[in-house]
């Protein structure tokens, strides 16, 4: 009995990791605000699991968590076309203190303002409902844990096999993430963990059946149908779908390639780069702009260069432009293997399988410190990672890839007379002051900017272009950029008295926030947590014992281990 009691606690608290990590990442993925406030998704989880454990002598009712769950599957399938998501994404971001990809840009002005009080209030309301679900869904393994370990008789064995349970639970969730399975396979796995588990509980047979019924329809209630190719890799959901972009010949749009969506905002494209390819079809790639690609026009400026560092080399268009501007050799970095995946399977020119490339699966960060050069040309390929946090998770990876140390990396793999060429969406102009003011502190000089717009987006999206190095070869590229009327109507001014912005820096690394703050949505939510926890006040406030009873032992002082030890992950 004591042994199955251990097993019994040990696989209870595997589901519960399991459980945290699986809501973590799918919401955080299907509603893209909450990649940038993943905290407040484990916080509904813990508020949730805590007032079960406190009050594990009460009955265990499965049913509220099943319809709990359920109801977030259907936000996020969004069945009727009603797009929640992204009105709780694009709501909870209205005040503009802070930016994340894709949010709109509101003006102010007295309509606005409606809109902007209506779209807040939705997501409020909508924000606190969805965090509530989590807490509910958490609420009776919580019971049933606590439960569990204050019936064992050997308290400290039991916090042990809550703790070891807690980190397989960890590792089979890193595991599904690594075999890149979609959120069905961690849904069904879930779910059947959980119907089990309700198999332990207190609920009436019709409440124990709805609840086995919901919780086995989780993978189907919570997967839409998707029109195009989707990959669930170890960092995000891609999607690809097929791309159309304006006709060179007149009103429209013609196909002419892939775009791959992140978490369901556009990301980037696989563009035809082959010159015959496009040379047969003019009313897509006009012969006379294909040069002002935002992929080649850099290498007109700065002339061929040998080797060639590309980070954020994503499906690969950045490497088959180094390759077909005369690059001998070409180091790409890419973080996410799904990216360069679909680069190998779907890139029409194939640029990973070219034997002048190497592939680097790595953060550039990481990377830079690493490496050694030297490179005649360092390429920053839009690289921004949209969703993707970092160990922090109010900090996203690409904050360490943006400060002043990281571009003091560069300039040391790069040759004397090497330069930087760096491509970017300011989506405000102190953002392209910060980098500005950040190239030119690196370099000793000012840089080239420049901003970048194809006729097509066939040709490329374009960008904020900033070409970075020292002052005697910035002088060269300029002076070959001027002598071109087509670029040197492109060529911006600027005055580095005036950059006045920030720089990031590792010890502030936040490239989204313009000065030192707390941004109002990551208020909003916290406020959204303490309301959460006022709901659930009678669960979490200590009950006096009886008189006579003794004070509760160490399994009611510490009710779960695995709770603990993800505070501390």
């Amino acid at each position: 009995m004591d042994r199955r009691g251990l097993v019994r606690i040990g696989a209870l608290s595997a589901l519960i990791l399991f459980l945290e990590m699986l809501l973590v990442r799918w919401i955080g993925t299907e509603l893209r605000v909450f990649a940038y406030l993943q905290n407040s998704v484990l916080v509904a989880a813990f508020l949730g699991l805590g007032a079960g454990c406190n009050t594990s002598s009460s009955p265990i009712r499965c049913l509220p968590a099943a319809t709990a769950l359920a109801g977030i599957a259907l936000v996020i399938r969004d069945p009727f076309g009603w797009a929640i998501a992204e009105a709780l994404s694009q709501g909870l971001v209205v005040f503009q203190d802070s930016l994340i990809w894709g949010a709109v840009n509101l003006s102010s002005g007295h309509d606005v303002a409606y809109l902007k009080t209506a779209l807040l209030t939705f997501s409020v309301m909508g924000t606190l409902l969805l965090l509530y679900a989590v807490a509910v869904s958490f609420h009776p393994l919580g019971r049933a844990l606590g439960r569990w370990m204050d019936l064992h008789p050997r308290p400290i064995a039991a916090y042990t096999a809550n703790v070891l349970g807690s980190l397989v639970g960890l590792v089979l969730f890193d595991a599904a993430t690594v075999l890149a399975t979609p959120p069905w396979v961690w849904l069904l796995a879930a779910g059947i963990g959980f119907a089990v588990a309700a198999l332990h509980g207190d609920d009436g047979r019709p409440a124990l059946v709805g609840s086995i019924v919901l919780f086995l329809v989780l993978p189907v209630l919570g997967t839409g149908r998707t029109a195009g190719r989707v990959v669930w890799s170890p960092y995000q959901k891609l999607s690809v779908e097929p791309f159309a972009g304006r006709s060179a010949a007149g009103p429209g749009t013609v196909p002419c390639g892939q775009l791959v969506l992140v978490n369901n905002v556009g990301y980037q494209g696989i563009f035809e780069m082959d010159p015959a390819k496009m040379a047969r079809r003019p009313d897509v790639y006009p012969p006379d702009q294909i040069r002002m690609s935002h992929y080649l026009l850099p290498y007109a400026m700065v002339g061929q260069r040998d080797h060639v560092l590309v980070v954020g080399a994503g499906v690969g268009n950045d490497v088959t432009a180094a390759l077909q501007s005369g690059a001998r050799r070409v180091q790409a970095v890419e973080i996410d293997p799904g990216l360069v995946e679909l680069g190998r399977q779907l890139h029409p020119d194939a640029p990973y399988a070219s034997p002048a490339v190497s592939v680097a699966i790595d953060d550039a960060r990481a990377f830079f410190r690493r490496d050694t050069g030297p490179y005649d040309l360092v390429w920053f390929g839009l690289l921004d990672s949209h969703t993707t946090p970092s160990a922090y998770t109010n900090v996203r990876l690409d904050h360490f890839v943006y400060t002043q140390e990281s571009l003091g990396d560069v300039k040391r793999l790069l040759k004397p007379d090497g330069v930087l060429v760096l491509f970017f969406e300011p989506q405000a102009s102190w953002i392209a002051e910060r980098l500005l003011g950040m190239v030119r502190e690196t370099f000793g000089a000012d840089p080239l900017m420049m901003m970048v717009r194809p006729p097509t987006e066939c040709l490329g999206f374009g960008g904020l272009l900033i070409v970075g190095g020292s002052a005697p070869v910035l002088d060269a590229v300029r002076t070959r950029v001027r002598a071109d009327p087509a670029t040197r109507r492109l060529l911006g001014e600027y005055e580095a008295g005036s950059i006045r912005t920030r720089p990031t820096t590792d010890d502030w690394p936040y490239l989204y926030l313009e000065r030192p703050s707390i941004p109002r949505y990551h208020l909003t939510v916290a406020a959204l947590c303490l309301v959460l926890a006022l709901a659930f006040r009678r669960s979490l406030l200590p009950r006096p014992s009886p008189a006579g009873e003794a004070p509760p032992g160490p399994a009611d002082a510490s009710p779960s281990g695995g709770l603990d030890l993800m505070m501390l992950l």
